[in-house]
């Protein structure tokens, strides 16, 4: 028997005519924070959260460790079943990327009581592969034919049932109130069935004001009695203005509410910190974006933090991304090797790869293309021996030898063979212990024993945590990674190490959370910022205090549909062969019922800041959101307009991130112009050309930097060009021989690239030699130093017009920007889409 009653306040419900029967039965929230909510408000209630029914009922359904087991048991059938059917590379690649979805949509359709004959495979191939799949993985596995098996015999044995409430509350309950179910998963719904059998009495009560109806029309959908059915009002009498609800439906002219938007994530990162540190309360309907942008500007609020937000967990999850699943082979490619650089846990004897970080992306162009071990090495290899051939340009080893350098070995300016041969040796050891880390780890073959995984990963950590800087903080969590993964039940298990990356990564990351499986926002723990969903306990947590709702903008407010996990589709639910004598229907239904009112669900949670501003004049319920986005403006939530606001009533930060910089651009010009003068002294050429070129490539190579140092991609090619140049005035080679010595030093320039720079290396004439410190260096120095045309001619023009007039004078061009070793960096640089645009 199911009853559903209607209440206007729940800080009231001791004052109604069924408060002595919720005092005696069991309180049953929706919500953790309702739950927590209710028990502190009302002492005298015996208050459980339904996440806390369902482990109690079906424990071996609860966890991600099991999750984990069945992704890895999943991959397993997978992968023979490509085997078993010699797919071809395009669908087994389909299914292996899918996977994670596919164990999702087992999980749903197994709690909603469906069974893989139950499928009408005709619709389409993934459907076919997706039954078969599904059939082999379901008939093999222990945790779903224990679940099974729990409803068909446990959960109708009334004494189990009975022990197993007792067992929350000390004592059997044969009533259940169940508070802010706006939705009933399927699974909720089997285990609601299940205690009815049992003879356990179910009363719905739901917060639905009918002098709102607009506001809370949820309740129709869930509750089929809505309008057909007696539904009891416990407040009929109840006078509660609602002054939210009544500035949405009756737009007055005094609102109690703050609307602002926020132009940069610094400054709405900024407003839910000191609202937090006020003990303010801040919801959002997308609480994990939320709290990613608090993270990233006051990581201190996160003591307790994920794995990955450690070093630790950065290393491990890097070592585990270089394996790729649809080869089976090693692939280190550039990013995931500096990763695990900059993690700090690549060390070798006194070295450590976090202090090489700079020099690393200095190397970034040479490494390319490189991904197996062997690429890797054998680079590793070509690199010192290039490094000791350009090394024999350098003339002095003492005096100024940045300048020295600079005029002499016309590889200097490119950052890959400006580095040192000490640190690149240095950089070689850290690759290579990277390289013994990642080969452990792995090993060879197909297969990997999952226990045996987790001991390597606990052996690795272990060997780096005898660091004496590994922080007390990162210990703890490494302790807790420890503990995941000594797990005695993963014996045995075998992963195939195409799959072992997912799955760790999963342990680690807790990804399988990224799929919002049901009963995941009834499980939610209080973090910085509150889901939407726990809204319903702020009447209790937060009446008469202030509240925020961030992150109300036009994309997440507004609620979507809930996507079906990869191959379900409304087609394919539709077609389900269901057992006519089952509830099997109903379930479904459920399922679909939640996904499908994702919309008016959000629009409920919404109208659900209900009461926090009754009766209050003050506004103490902020609602704001970040209107610019990836450089793009947002628009506030429908809601929101809702409330007949305009712009007058929109309160807006300034554009203070935005106007600094402005300003600080301003200042710095000013300063340049009057106080920078042209550099005295024994002064080379160069070094008075780029001062005339631009005032900021001679602050960043000659003041702040070693060396100017060109280390963009494009740049090399270009640098091969003047290169060949060079060498084939300097020389008097041809210039196909040339080419092919000099290409030799950049084997990461593809082919075409390469003979790209051989079509574009002119013959010039040969150049009066330069003179400098007594010592005379080509006059070909200039061509790799300034890699385009129209840039050595800009200069040289300046050069001379200097020397004849003594003025300087000059407009700097957009071309040299491109070819600058600092465009990178520099604040004054044309962007590229600026020089496309004119």
């Amino acid at each position: 028997m199911r009853d559903v009653f209607d209440y206007k306040d729940i800080r009231r419900l001791d004052e109604t005519s069924i408060s002595e029967q919720i005092k005696n039965g069991l309180v049953v929230a929706a919500t953790h924070e309702l739950a927590n909510a209710m028990r502190l408000y009302y002492p005298e209630y015996s208050v459980v959260d339904v996440h806390q029914l369902v482990s109690n009922l079906v424990p071996e359904w609860d966890g991600s460790i099991h999750d984990l087991k069945n992704y890895v048991s999943l991959r397993n059938v997978i992968e023979d079943y490509i085997l078993e059917n010699n797919l071809g590379m395009e669908v087994s690649t389909h299914l292996r990327r899918n996977a994670a979805d596919m164990w999702n949509a087992i999980k749903l359709l197994t709690e909603a009581d469906v069974y893989p004959d139950d499928v009408d495979e005709s619709s389409s191939e993934s459907i076919y592969r997706f039954k078969e799949i599904w059939s082999i993985f379901e008939s093999n596995n222990e945790q779903i034919i224990a679940f099974r098996k729990i409803f068909s015999e446990k959960l109708s044995n009334r004494d189990f049932v009975s022990d197993a409430i007792g067992n929350m509350i000390g004592e059997t309950r044969e009533h259940l109130y169940l508070f802010g179910f706006y939705f009933i998963t399927p699974l909720q719904d089997r285990l609601f069935d299940v205690l009815e059998e049992n003879g356990i009495h179910l009363h719905f009560l739901n917060c639905h004001d009918h002098i709102y109806e607009y506001a809370t029309r949820i309740w129709e959908k869930t509750f089929p009695q809505y309008g057909e059915g007696e539904v009891i009002d416990l407040q009929e009498n109840l006078e509660s203005k609602d002054n939210f609800r009544e500035a949405i439906l009756r737009k007055p002219q005094s609102i109690p509410v703050e609307v602002t938007c926020h132009f940069t994530e610094f400054d709405f990162a900024t407003m839910v910190k000191s609202a937090i540190d006020r003990g303010e309360t801040v919801y959002s309907p997308d609480a994990k974006q939320c709290e990613t942008i608090l993270k990233e500007y006051f990581p201190e609020y996160y003591q307790e933090k994920h794995l990955l937000s450690y070093p630790v967990g950065q290393y491990i999850y890097n070592l585990h991304m270089m394996w790729d699943s649809i080869y089976n082979v090693m692939n280190m490619e550039y990013e995931y090797v500096y990763k695990c650089f900059s993690s700090g846990w690549v060390n070798v004897d006194d070295l450590n790869g976090r202090d090489y970080l700079y020099e690393v992306k200095c190397l970034e162009p040479y490494f390319k293309f490189c991904h197996s071990i062997s690429d890797w090495e054998e680079r590793l290899a070509t690199l010192r021996q290039a490094k000791e051939a350009t090394d024999a340009f350098n003339k002095r080893e003492k005096g100024n030898l940045r300048w020295h350098k600079l005029l002499g070995n016309p590889f200097e300016n490119l950052a890959v063979y400006a580095l040192d041969l000490l640190v690149l040796e240095d950089i070689d050891k850290l690759i290579h212990k990277l390289i013994v880390d990642a080969e452990y780890l792995f090993g060879s073959g197909t297969r990997t024993d999952l226990y045996e995984h987790f001991s390597k990963i606990a052996n690795i950590i272990n060997q780096h945590c005898e660091e004496e800087d590994t922080h007390q903080l990162e210990s703890a969590v490494i302790k807790d990674l420890l503990g995941k993964l000594d797990d005695e039940t993963a014996r045995g298990i075998e992963c195939p190490l195409n799959g072992i990356r997912d799955a760790i990564i999963m342990l680690i990351g807790d990804h399988l959370g990224d799929y919002e499986t049901f009963d995941q926002e009834t499980s939610f723990r209080r973090r910085m910022v509150i889901p939407l969903s726990m809204v319903e306990a702020a009447m209790l947590n937060n009446y008469g205090e202030k509240v925020h709702l961030v992150f109300a903008n036009e994309f997440t407010l507004p609620g979507k549909p809930r996507e079906l996990p990869w191959p379900l589709t409304d087609a394919m639910l539709d077609s389900l062969r269901l057992r006519p004598e089952s509830n099997t229907m109903k379930y479904v239904r459920d399922m679909r019922s939640v996904i499908d009112n994702r919309p008016l669900s959000y629009r409920y949670l919404f109208y659900s800041f209900m009461g926090i501003s009754n009766d209050l004049n003050d506004p103490i319920l902020s609602i704001e959101w970040l209107c610019v986005k990836d450089n793009k403006d947002v628009d506030v939530s429908p809601y929101v307009k809702l409330l007949g606001l305009n712009d007058k009533l929109i309160r807006k930060t300034d554009r203070a991130g935005t106007r600094f910089l402005e300003d600080y651009m301003v200042a710095g010009n000013s300063y340049l112009d009057e106080e920078l003068d042209m550099p005295e002294g024994d002064v080379p050429e160069i070094v008075k050309m780029d001062f005339l070129l631009c005032k900021y490539r001679y602050i960043y190579s000659y003041l702040l930097n070693y060396l100017p140092s060109f280390s963009q991609e494009f740049h090399y090619s270009f640098a091969l060009s003047k290169l060949i140049s060079a060498f084939t005035i300097v020389s008097g080679i041809g210039k196909d021989i040339v080419s092919e010595n000099v290409a030799e030093l950049f084997p990461f320039l593809r082919n075409v690239e390469i003979q790209q720079s051989r079509d574009f290396a002119k013959s010039q004439g040969k150049p009066e030699p330069k003179v400098y410190d007594g010592i005379e260096y080509p006059g070909q120095v200039l061509l790799p130093h300034y890699l385009n045309e129209n840039v050595i001619k800009s200069a040289r023009k300046l050069y001379d017009d200097f020397v004849e007039d003594g003025v300087i004078g000059y407009e700097k061009s957009k071309e040299m920007c491109i070819y600058c070793p600092y465009s990178s960096i520099c604040m004054k640089r044309y962007d590229q889409g600026e020089l496309n645009h004119e």
